[in-house]
């Protein structure tokens, strides 16, 4: 088992949920944390481990000299440009058709928009549930108020 890919998944983990709280920061952390949220942090794990196997590789290509010899031979840079770096590898685009870029991004963003419209979808409907609520224990309380007062 390679421990330093699983530190670098482990790390872009982290940051990624970072983000998210960032995002929604005055939500309820029981909104947030759901399964669509999960997928995305398997994603951006997922291709975190990816950058970390493919990082040697492309180092000389996105890297410069010094910095590419950094990474080839020193563990933790090889981890910490693997688990920051790999949003640029994701967000390449490899061609381009009719105006429309193809590549890993389209992938990438198609998966992260899904949980997010799904993670906003949960919050609103808790939002719905509570506000359901708050109406049935004083909504009668409400009407009378309402009703008794008139127009004018």
């Amino acid at each position: 088992m390679d421990w330093m890919a699983l530190w670098t998944a482990l790390i872009a983990t982290v940051v990624s949920f970072g983000e998210m709280l960032s995002k929604y920061e005055r939500k309820v952390i029981g909104d947030i944390l759901n399964r669509y949220l999960l997928i995305y942090l398997g994603i951006n794990g997922l291709f975190a481990f990816g950058a970390y196997h493919l990082l040697p590789s492309i180092a000389d290509l996105v890297l410069k000299p010094e910095q590419a010899e950094l990474v080839r031979n020193h563990a933790g840079w090889h981890v910490f440009v693997s688990a920051f770096g790999y949003l640029v590898l994701v967000r390449t685009k490899l061609f381009t058709v009719k105006d429309t870029p193809i590549g890993i991004d389209t992938l990438y963003t198609t998966f992260a928009n899904y949980c997010l419209r799904h993670t906003n979808t949960m919050i609103r409907n808790r939002q719905n549930a509570d506000l359901e609520a708050v109406y049935q224990k004083f909504g009668s309380s409400l009407n009378r108020v309402g009703g008794e007062g008139g127009n004018g």
